[in-house]
């Protein structure tokens, strides 16, 4: 079962994907795009948020706010990075994951240096940070 959040953060309100477990996260990730952003708590375990992009939009484009509101629910719901004050929070085009086939559900490579147990292309991915504090989304 994926869960949906709207954030309201924007008008109209964006919606917010995320995996149930490891097996919907694999599912998600295989099917992203360029035209969907993946977020991920960096160098912690945590749920995989997907954010739809507009027809048209860039990543560029997407508000400070929304950005903010897809960390803060991969902060929510990472098992480790929700007892922290801050972590570090990746977001990339959906184009830039890939997982060799061979991986188990819930597996991933690091790419050098800091990763997020899913290698990510190098250069392609922007840091967010997400604090103590959640002010997203009513679940849809």
């Amino acid at each position: 079962m994926l869960f949906a959040f709207l954030s309201d953060v924007v008008d109209p309100p964006a919606t917010l994907v995320m995996g149930a477990d490891k097996h919907e996260n694999d599912s998600l990730t295989a099917q992203a795009t360029e035209r969907v952003l993946f977020f991920h708590v960096d160098a912690l375990p945590s749920a995989h948020v997907y954010l739809q992009l507009e027809p048209g939009q860039r990543p560029r484009d997407v508000p400070a706010a929304l950005l903010q509101d897809a960390a803060q629910l991969c902060k929510a719901n990472s098992t480790q990075g929700n007892k922290l004050n801050n972590v570090a929070v990746i977001y990339t085009p959906g184009s830039n994951l890939h997982k060799p086939p061979k991986m188990k559900a819930g597996e991933g490579e690091k790419k050098t240096g800091e990763g997020t147990g899913h290698k990510v292309r190098s250069g392609c991915a922007t840091y967010l940070r997400a604090t103590a504090h959640i002010n997203f989304a009513t679940i849809v």
